[in-house]
């Protein structure tokens, strides 16, 4: 295949394995990369008023907790979660492990999320462990917006879903692993 005429005079400086650049770029008033290469942020967001201008990124954990909005279930030490937030946009993963439902009761939802959620929300549950639901029901997670939590439901009936209960989470070992993906308020 014949390189075009345009791209002809790049051809002899690059390998087969790629080219090599030494340039490194700095957001802000971030320190430009010390391996020489990539982009750095600056540890707080230099926020831009252009609706197109990358100006936050951030890597970190956040520890999810079982409620019922009042008491908090006691969460085992396998239990954590990551989140990557790109601008508004919070990706998050948890392995949430509860080692006893304590005084929980009622409609659950899991608290703790990293950012408070300001719209749009898009979630996978991966894995559930010791429910008490019937064969063929699944679990959702629907962040509430406004807040730093997340409603736990239960497609169980022809006409949609209910509020997932302590009961149905059960009082023991459980856990639930899942990823979620939303926007962040402001």
């Amino acid at each position: 295949m014949a390189i075009p005429r345009n791209l002809a005079n790049l051809a002899p400086k690059l390998s087969a394995t790629g080219g090599s650049f030494a340039t490194t770029i700095g957001v802000g008033g971030a320190t430009p990369a010390a391996s020489g290469s990539g982009i750095s942020f600056p540890a707080t967001a230099s926020a831009s008023s252009g609706a197109n201008t990358l100006d936050d990124y951030e890597e970190g954990s956040w520890t999810p907790v079982i409620s019922d909005g009042t008491n908090n279930a006691t969460m085992h030490g396998a239990n954590g979660g990551t989140y990557i937030k790109v601008g508004k946009l919070v990706f998050i993963g948890a392995y949430v492990v509860q080692s006893s439902g304590g005084s929980v009761s009622g409609a659950i939802r899991i608290t703790g999320l990293p950012f408070t959620v300001g719209g749009r929300a898009g979630v996978t549950a991966a894995r559930g462990e010791t429910f008490t639901i019937t064969a063929g029901q699944s679990v959702g997670i629907a962040p509430s917006q406004g807040s730093t939590y997340a409603d736990l439901f239960l497609w169980d009936s022809s006409a949609g879903s209910t509020v997932f209960l302590a009961s149905e989470f059960g009082s023991g070992v459980s856990s639930l692993m899942f990823s979620l993906t939303y926007e962040a308020s402001a």
